[in-house]
Protein backbone atom coordinates (compact mmCIF):
# COMPACT_ATOMS: atom_id res chain seq x y z
CA UNK A 1 0.00 0.00 0.00
CA UNK A 2 2.90 2.40 0.61
CA UNK A 3 4.68 1.88 -2.45
CA UNK A 4 1.44 2.60 -4.18
CA UNK A 5 0.99 5.61 -2.17
CA UNK A 6 4.43 6.76 -3.02
CA UNK A 7 3.80 6.07 -6.73
CA UNK A 8 0.60 7.86 -7.32
CA UNK A 9 1.93 11.56 -7.41
CA UNK A 10 4.67 10.29 -10.02
CA UNK A 11 2.18 8.76 -12.05
CA UNK A 12 0.29 11.90 -11.98
CA UNK A 13 2.88 14.11 -12.83
CA UNK A 14 4.01 11.69 -15.50
CA UNK A 15 0.59 11.68 -16.93
CA UNK A 16 -0.01 15.45 -16.56
CA UNK A 17 2.92 15.82 -18.73
CA UNK A 18 2.15 13.80 -21.70
CA UNK A 19 -1.18 15.66 -21.43
CA UNK A 20 0.77 19.07 -22.09
CA UNK A 21 2.94 17.47 -24.90
CA UNK A 22 -0.09 16.80 -27.08
CA UNK A 23 -1.77 19.70 -26.19
CA UNK A 24 0.95 21.86 -27.65
CA UNK A 25 1.41 19.80 -30.47
CA UNK A 26 -2.14 19.73 -31.47
CA UNK A 27 -2.77 22.31 -34.44
CA UNK A 28 -5.65 24.58 -33.25
CA UNK A 29 -8.23 25.98 -35.12
CA UNK A 30 -7.68 29.49 -34.67
CA UNK A 31 -3.38 31.07 -34.18
CA UNK A 32 -2.49 34.31 -33.53
CA UNK A 33 0.76 36.68 -34.51
CA UNK A 34 1.49 39.59 -32.86
CA UNK A 35 4.72 42.10 -33.04
CA UNK A 36 5.65 40.97 -29.45
CA UNK A 37 4.85 37.21 -29.90
CA UNK A 38 7.51 34.37 -30.01
CA UNK A 39 7.60 31.52 -32.39
CA UNK A 40 8.51 29.04 -29.33
CA UNK A 41 5.19 30.28 -28.06
CA UNK A 42 2.11 27.77 -28.98
CA UNK A 43 0.24 30.46 -30.97
CA UNK A 44 -2.82 31.10 -28.31
CA UNK A 45 -4.69 33.87 -27.87
CA UNK A 46 -2.68 34.51 -24.75
CA UNK A 47 0.73 33.27 -26.03
CA UNK A 48 1.00 34.71 -29.68
CA UNK A 49 3.42 33.56 -32.28
CA UNK A 50 5.78 36.53 -33.77
CA UNK A 51 5.94 35.29 -37.80
CA UNK A 52 3.38 33.89 -40.23
CA UNK A 53 4.83 30.54 -40.46
CA UNK A 54 4.91 29.63 -36.77
CA UNK A 55 1.18 30.39 -36.70
CA UNK A 56 0.75 28.37 -40.13
CA UNK A 57 2.99 25.00 -38.64
CA UNK A 58 0.19 25.47 -35.50
CA UNK A 59 -3.24 25.81 -37.50
CA UNK A 60 -5.06 22.97 -38.60
CA UNK A 61 -6.55 22.85 -42.23
CA UNK A 62 -9.65 24.75 -42.38
CA UNK A 63 -8.91 27.23 -40.20
CA UNK A 64 -7.56 31.17 -39.00
CA UNK A 65 -5.02 32.91 -38.49
CA UNK A 66 -5.45 36.57 -36.38
CA UNK A 67 -2.86 39.11 -37.25
CA UNK A 68 -3.53 41.36 -33.53
CA UNK A 69 -1.86 44.25 -33.52
CA UNK A 70 -0.42 46.54 -37.09
CA UNK A 71 3.14 44.75 -37.41
CA UNK A 72 4.88 43.15 -40.15
CA UNK A 73 4.73 39.13 -40.18
CA UNK A 74 7.38 38.15 -42.51
CA UNK A 75 11.00 37.56 -43.17
CA UNK A 76 10.82 35.37 -46.73
CA UNK A 77 7.91 33.92 -48.59
CA UNK A 78 4.98 32.73 -46.35
CA UNK A 79 4.02 29.20 -48.23
CA UNK A 80 0.50 28.43 -47.73
CA UNK A 81 -0.07 24.62 -48.61
CA UNK A 82 -3.33 23.96 -46.31
CA UNK A 83 -6.75 25.70 -46.59
CA UNK A 84 -6.31 28.57 -44.05
CA UNK A 85 -7.95 32.04 -43.77
CA UNK A 86 -5.09 34.95 -42.65
CA UNK A 87 -6.76 38.23 -41.59
CA UNK A 88 -5.60 41.39 -39.80
CA UNK A 89 -8.37 42.04 -37.11
CA UNK A 90 -10.05 45.77 -37.80
CA UNK A 91 -8.13 49.04 -37.18
CA UNK A 92 -4.92 47.04 -37.81
CA UNK A 93 -2.42 46.39 -40.74
CA UNK A 94 -1.53 43.14 -41.28
CA UNK A 95 1.72 43.76 -43.74
CA UNK A 96 3.42 41.19 -45.60
CA UNK A 97 6.53 41.50 -47.34
CA UNK A 98 7.96 40.78 -50.63
CA UNK A 99 11.82 40.56 -49.79
CA UNK A 100 13.77 38.84 -53.15
CA UNK A 101 11.27 36.91 -53.17
CA UNK A 102 7.31 36.44 -53.65
CA UNK A 103 5.14 37.61 -50.00
CA UNK A 104 2.72 35.01 -50.35
CA UNK A 105 2.84 31.66 -52.15
CA UNK A 106 -0.29 29.42 -52.24
CA UNK A 107 0.45 26.18 -53.27
CA UNK A 108 -1.41 22.94 -51.62
CA UNK A 109 -3.64 20.23 -54.11
CA UNK A 110 -6.99 21.74 -53.81
CA UNK A 111 -6.69 24.33 -50.76
CA UNK A 112 -8.85 26.94 -50.61
CA UNK A 113 -7.15 30.01 -48.64
CA UNK A 114 -8.64 33.53 -48.37
CA UNK A 115 -6.89 36.98 -47.16
CA UNK A 116 -8.34 39.57 -45.78
CA UNK A 117 -7.16 43.09 -44.75
CA UNK A 118 -3.47 42.71 -45.38
CA UNK A 119 -0.70 45.25 -46.33
CA UNK A 120 1.89 43.65 -49.36
CA UNK A 121 4.52 45.65 -49.96
CA UNK A 122 8.07 45.60 -51.68
CA UNK A 123 11.15 45.42 -49.57
CA UNK A 124 13.46 44.23 -52.04
CA UNK A 125 14.61 42.99 -55.41
CA UNK A 126 12.68 43.84 -58.87
CA UNK A 127 11.46 39.84 -59.65
CA UNK A 128 8.62 39.72 -56.89
CA UNK A 129 5.76 38.90 -57.13
CA UNK A 130 2.70 39.84 -53.84
CA UNK A 131 0.34 36.83 -54.07
CA UNK A 132 1.66 34.18 -55.98
CA UNK A 133 -1.40 31.32 -56.61
CA UNK A 134 0.40 28.41 -58.45
CA UNK A 135 -1.30 25.39 -56.79
CA UNK A 136 -4.95 25.18 -55.03
CA UNK A 137 -8.45 25.34 -55.73
CA UNK A 138 -9.93 28.23 -54.34
CA UNK A 139 -8.14 32.61 -53.45
CA UNK A 140 -9.90 34.65 -51.98
CA UNK A 141 -8.38 38.32 -51.56
CA UNK A 142 -10.95 40.72 -49.64
CA UNK A 143 -9.89 44.46 -48.14
CA UNK A 144 -6.22 44.31 -48.99
CA UNK A 145 -3.92 46.50 -50.63
CA UNK A 146 -0.57 46.27 -52.90
CA UNK A 147 1.79 48.73 -52.78
CA UNK A 148 5.24 48.64 -55.50
CA UNK A 149 5.54 44.95 -56.17
CA UNK A 150 7.51 45.00 -59.01
CA UNK A 151 6.20 42.60 -61.34
CA UNK A 152 1.86 41.12 -60.57
CA UNK A 153 0.93 42.10 -56.91
CA UNK A 154 -1.54 39.39 -57.75
CA UNK A 155 -0.13 36.34 -59.80
CA UNK A 156 -2.95 33.26 -60.66
CA UNK A 157 -1.40 30.31 -62.30
CA UNK A 158 -3.72 27.65 -61.76
CA UNK A 159 -6.03 25.62 -64.56
CA UNK A 160 -9.69 25.30 -63.46
CA UNK A 161 -9.13 27.33 -60.37
CA UNK A 162 -11.52 30.01 -59.29
CA UNK A 163 -9.68 33.41 -57.20
CA UNK A 164 -12.26 36.55 -55.87
CA UNK A 165 -10.88 40.05 -55.23
CA UNK A 166 -12.58 42.40 -53.67
CA UNK A 167 -13.09 45.72 -52.67
CA UNK A 168 -8.82 46.15 -52.35
CA UNK A 169 -6.24 48.63 -53.79
CA UNK A 170 -3.40 48.27 -56.63
CA UNK A 171 -1.13 51.08 -56.18
CA UNK A 172 2.09 51.59 -58.42
CA UNK A 173 3.05 48.03 -59.13
CA UNK A 174 4.27 46.45 -62.33
CA UNK A 175 1.18 44.66 -62.94
CA UNK A 176 -2.23 44.60 -61.03
CA UNK A 177 -3.35 41.38 -61.51
CA UNK A 178 -1.73 38.52 -63.72
CA UNK A 179 -3.61 35.51 -65.02
CA UNK A 180 -1.92 32.84 -66.95
CA UNK A 181 -4.58 30.12 -65.86
CA UNK A 182 -7.31 29.92 -63.81
CA UNK A 183 -11.25 32.19 -63.47
CA UNK A 184 -10.64 35.86 -61.78
CA UNK A 185 -13.70 37.84 -60.57
CA UNK A 186 -12.60 41.15 -59.83
CA UNK A 187 -15.86 43.13 -57.66
CA UNK A 188 -15.01 46.83 -56.13
CA UNK A 189 -11.06 47.29 -56.69
CA UNK A 190 -9.25 50.32 -57.26
CA UNK A 191 -6.63 50.54 -59.72
CA UNK A 192 -4.19 53.61 -60.02
CA UNK A 193 -0.73 54.03 -61.03
CA UNK A 194 0.32 50.81 -62.06
CA UNK A 195 1.89 50.20 -65.33
CA UNK A 196 -0.50 47.38 -66.22
CA UNK A 197 -3.51 46.60 -64.77
CA UNK A 198 -5.02 43.35 -65.95
CA UNK A 199 -2.17 40.75 -67.80
CA UNK A 200 -3.93 37.58 -68.91
CA UNK A 201 -2.42 34.96 -70.96
CA UNK A 202 -4.13 32.38 -73.23
CA UNK A 203 -3.46 29.21 -74.95
CA UNK A 204 -3.57 30.83 -78.63
CA UNK A 205 -6.45 27.90 -79.56
CA UNK A 206 -10.20 28.19 -80.06
CA UNK A 207 -13.14 26.94 -79.14
CA UNK A 208 -17.00 28.09 -78.59
CA UNK A 209 -18.93 30.63 -76.90
CA UNK A 210 -19.48 30.75 -73.80
CA UNK A 211 -15.84 31.18 -73.74
CA UNK A 212 -14.06 27.45 -72.19
CA UNK A 213 -10.28 28.38 -72.15
CA UNK A 214 -8.25 28.23 -69.33
CA UNK A 215 -7.84 31.90 -68.75
CA UNK A 216 -10.88 34.08 -67.89
CA UNK A 217 -10.88 37.50 -66.12
CA UNK A 218 -14.40 39.38 -65.25
CA UNK A 219 -14.05 43.03 -63.83
CA UNK A 220 -17.26 44.23 -62.51
CA UNK A 221 -19.09 45.75 -59.66
CA UNK A 222 -17.78 49.10 -59.26
CA UNK A 223 -14.24 50.57 -58.45
CA UNK A 224 -12.09 52.75 -60.07
CA UNK A 225 -9.01 52.99 -62.62
CA UNK A 226 -7.45 55.67 -62.61
CA UNK A 227 -3.60 56.63 -63.98
CA UNK A 228 -2.38 53.42 -65.34
CA UNK A 229 0.06 52.75 -68.26
CA UNK A 230 -1.88 49.77 -69.75
CA UNK A 231 -5.56 48.79 -68.57
CA UNK A 232 -5.79 44.99 -70.14
CA UNK A 233 -2.57 43.40 -71.69
CA UNK A 234 -4.08 40.19 -73.68
CA UNK A 235 -1.24 37.25 -74.74
CA UNK A 236 -2.03 34.30 -76.50
CA UNK A 237 -5.90 35.12 -77.13
CA UNK A 238 -6.18 32.70 -79.55
CA UNK A 239 -8.22 33.03 -82.58
CA UNK A 240 -12.29 33.58 -81.74
CA UNK A 241 -15.07 31.61 -82.90
CA UNK A 242 -18.10 33.00 -84.90
CA UNK A 243 -20.75 33.32 -82.42
CA UNK A 244 -24.09 34.83 -83.74
CA UNK A 245 -22.07 36.91 -85.85
CA UNK A 246 -20.15 38.37 -83.33
CA UNK A 247 -16.41 37.77 -82.46
CA UNK A 248 -15.69 36.39 -79.23
CA UNK A 249 -12.50 34.92 -77.88
CA UNK A 250 -12.35 31.48 -76.13
CA UNK A 251 -9.37 31.89 -74.28
CA UNK A 252 -9.42 35.56 -72.48
CA UNK A 253 -13.10 36.65 -71.39
CA UNK A 254 -12.74 40.25 -69.88
CA UNK A 255 -15.93 41.67 -68.33
CA UNK A 256 -15.92 45.66 -67.70
CA UNK A 257 -18.73 46.67 -65.87
CA UNK A 258 -19.82 49.70 -63.55
CA UNK A 259 -16.01 50.46 -63.64
CA UNK A 260 -14.71 53.90 -63.33
CA UNK A 261 -11.82 54.62 -65.76
CA UNK A 262 -10.24 57.76 -65.71
CA UNK A 263 -6.30 59.06 -67.02
CA UNK A 264 -4.94 55.88 -67.94
CA UNK A 265 -2.55 55.20 -71.31
CA UNK A 266 -3.46 52.21 -73.63
CA UNK A 267 -6.58 50.55 -72.90
CA UNK A 268 -6.00 47.02 -74.80
CA UNK A 269 -2.63 45.79 -75.80
CA UNK A 270 -2.98 42.09 -77.80
CA UNK A 271 0.36 40.46 -78.75
CA UNK A 272 0.50 36.77 -80.30
CA UNK A 273 -1.66 34.57 -81.21
CA UNK A 274 -4.78 36.15 -81.94
CA UNK A 275 -7.41 36.45 -84.65
CA UNK A 276 -7.27 39.46 -87.75
CA UNK A 277 -8.82 36.89 -90.41
CA UNK A 278 -12.65 37.28 -89.47
CA UNK A 279 -13.92 40.36 -89.21
CA UNK A 280 -13.05 40.49 -85.65
CA UNK A 281 -10.69 43.18 -85.46
CA UNK A 282 -8.87 43.71 -81.60
CA UNK A 283 -9.87 45.06 -79.61
CA UNK A 284 -13.20 44.58 -80.11
CA UNK A 285 -12.86 40.82 -79.97
CA UNK A 286 -11.68 40.58 -76.34
CA UNK A 287 -14.07 42.65 -74.02
CA UNK A 288 -17.35 42.58 -72.66
CA UNK A 289 -19.09 45.61 -71.43
CA UNK A 290 -21.75 44.20 -69.50
CA UNK A 291 -22.06 40.52 -68.06
CA UNK A 292 -22.95 38.49 -70.35
CA UNK A 293 -22.97 40.51 -73.84
CA UNK A 294 -20.13 40.27 -76.60
CA UNK A 295 -19.03 43.16 -78.02
CA UNK A 296 -18.99 42.26 -81.59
Amino acid sequence: MTRRLLHAPLLATALLALAAHFDASAQQFRTYVSSDGNDANSCSLLTPCRLLPAALAAVSSGGEIWMLDSANFNTGTVVINKSVSILAIPGQVGSVVANNADAISVNGPVVQVVLRNLRVVNLAGASNHGVSFVGGSSLTIQDSEFFGIPQAAVNVAVTGSKTRIMRSQFIQNGIGIQVTAGIVNVLGNDFIGNTTVIRAVGTGGSGVYPPNGTTRVRIGGGGTIQDNGTVFSMVDPGPPPRYSGSCNTSNIFVNLSNTMEMGNGTRIVVTGVQDHNSGCVPPNEFTIDSWGSPTP
